[in-house]
């Protein structure tokens, strides 16, 4: 009797401990698993891109960006009609017309190349990006790789980027400088309407000896209600990847609140299901 009483009595003491440490458990696992770092842009453009769905880095990123879409479009109440549906370059001059769209970037693979072979050969020009890609979007188009810094998260060392819509680097045959100066080269085009079956005609070209296709890298500069365009793209192109403030805050305040929701609910229930076996403990000791 008496060591049944031990037994009962133990049970009240190593039940709350290790519910509260399966609980600590719990709570570093949903940390670690909601932690994220990603910036949000303090700019009112959008950059969105689709990829291949076929390349071997495509199941890490199909599952990185449906969740972050999937959060996005819970936390904004979207219910796109079909959630398969990415823009391609044939949608490009549609989204040029929606309201509040000002301009469109698309990075130009041509373009790329040509200042690629003036490299090899030495040559001494300069080429342009569009600011915000490097001064927001760095981490996700790399662009600065293509001016000889070597990392996603390098910052431009000179001028004030935040002022200009391009960006210039001169190749003085050996390395790129940051420079005020007219581009010989924009890496990435400009959507205009009066040349761009020229555009496309030139990209396709490029691609036809390539094993992969061609897939669309835009920068939408807004003029208008930047969080309601982003919404637009999502409902029309729900598959597409999207990095904008709007896009990034909403996506992070959502995990954040959805954490928090956890945590709460798994401490309510764990200190109650404690009591409720305390109590049981606590009766079974007294009956024997």
């Amino acid at each position: 009797m008496r060591s049944h009483r031990r037994f009962w009595g133990a049970l009240q003491i190593i039940v709350p401990i290790l519910a509260y440490h399966l609980l600590l458990v719990f709570t570093v696992y949903k940390l670690m698993d909601s932690y994220n770092n990603e910036y949000i842009p303090q700019t009112d453009s959008i950059y969105a891109y689709t990829y291949d769905y076929t390349s071997a880095h495509a199941e890490y990123t199909n599952n990185k960006w449906d969740r972050m879409r999937s959060e996005y479009m819970a936390a904004r109440h979207i219910v796109p009609e079909d959630k398969t549906r990415e823009f391609t370059f044939d949608d490009i001059p549609e989204i040029s017309t929606w309201e509040g769209v000002k301009k469109i970037y698309i990075e130009n693979n041509v373009a790329i190349e040509e200042k690629q072979r003036l490299v090899n050969e030495h040559e001494v020009f300069n080429s342009a990006v569009p600011a915000d890609t490097i001064a927001h979007y760095n981490y996700y188009t790399n662009d600065l790789s293509e001016f000889g810094y070597n990392t996603q998260y390098s910052r431009i060392p000179v001028l004030d980027v935040y002022e200009y819509e391009y960006i210039v680097f001169n190749y003085d045959g050996s390395m790129f400088n940051n420079v005020y100066a007219e581009p010989d080269i924009y890496l990435y085009y400009e959507y205009d309407p009066s040349t761009w079956d020229q555009f496309l005609t030139e990209l396709y070209a490029d691609y036809e000896n390539q094993t992969y296709k061609p897939y669309p890298h835009i920068l939408i500069s807004v003029d208008g209600d930047s969080a309601a365009i982003q919404q637009k793209l999502v409902r029309e192109y729900p598959a597409s990847c999207y990095v904008s403030k709007e896009f990034t805050s909403t996506w992070k305040t959502y995990r954040r609140n959805k954490l928090i929701i956890t945590l709460v609910t798994a401490l309510v229930l764990t200190v109650a299901a404690v009591i409720v076996l305390e109590k049981l403990f606590s009766k079974l000791k007294k009956r024997i």
